[in-house]
């Protein structure tokens, strides 16, 4: 099984995330701070940042040589996106 499709999934995900504003701590201890939405020059720049921050993430796990811990860190990983998602899109609605 490669793993390339699902570090680029990460990456894509990561590179079309928002920032909210006010984030929850639990978003900001994963390196996920605000960053002023209306300038596209620092959102790309933070977009790519939480891509690079995603291939260091990956390379940890890989680096452990357990399948059982890579996998469980890609869901948590996922499930992390999945999350600051949500906190956007409850955020924004607020």
């Amino acid at each position: 099984m490669s793993l390339k499709p699902i570090r680029d999934l990460l990456r894509n995900h990561c590179k079309t995330l928002d920032s909210p504003g006010e984030l929850p701590t639990f978003l900001q201890s994963l390196g996920l701070s605000e960053i002023p939405k209306d300038d596209p020059v620092k959102l790309k720049a933070w977009r790519e940042n939480m891509a690079n921050a995603a291939d260091a993430f990956v390379l940890r796990l890989l680096s452990s040589g357990d399948p059982a811990l890579i996998q469980a860190g890609l869901r948590a990983r996922a499930d992390s996106l999945r999350q600051f998602d949500q906190a956007t899109a409850e955020a924004a609605s607020a």
